[in-house]
């Protein structure tokens, strides 16, 4: 049997998630699968983009605070703090009401643009590129 201690914490699907991502929420699932596609047909990879159901979020956050490895803990908090606190009390708040999270690779913050434009006519908000040593926002 295997103790929780030693298990993964449930989070989101990459082990650097969110580091070079476009993280966005959209309230409508039939919208996020129709970005989905429209991502694909732009030519992103299918294993880096991601719509995640808003329970899954909620799942997923909530692991994330509750692992026990602190060094991993903080790391993941530094990577996603800004000015504006942490992003993941925000993403958690939306997904507790509903909103799904759309999560898209992103090499440079020039593709990171190109993708939050293609979100945002998908109706997709909240869209933030986490950068390796910053998180931008897209007041689109």
């Amino acid at each position: 049997m295997t103790s929780h201690a030693d298990q993964e914490p449930v989070g989101p699907p990459t082990p650097t998630f969110p580091t070079n991502h476009v993280v966005g929420i959209v309230k409508d699932l039939q919208e996020g699968e129709q970005a989905l596609h429209a991502l694909r047909n732009a030519g992103y990879a299918e294993d880096r983009i991601y719509l995640i159901q808003s329970q899954e979020v909620v799942e997923g956050i909530q692991g994330r605070q509750k692992d026990r490895n602190l060094v991993r803990k903080m790391l993941h908090h530094l990577a996603t703090t800004s000015d504006e606190g942490y992003a993941g009390r925000l993403y958690l708040e939306q997904a507790r009401h509903g909103w799904h999270m759309m999560a898209v690779y992103a090499e440079t913050p020039e593709q990171a643009d190109q993708i939050a434009h293609l979100l945002s006519t998908y109706h997709v908000s909240l869209i933030k590129y986490y950068g390796r040593w910053s998180i931008t926002n897209f007041p689109l």
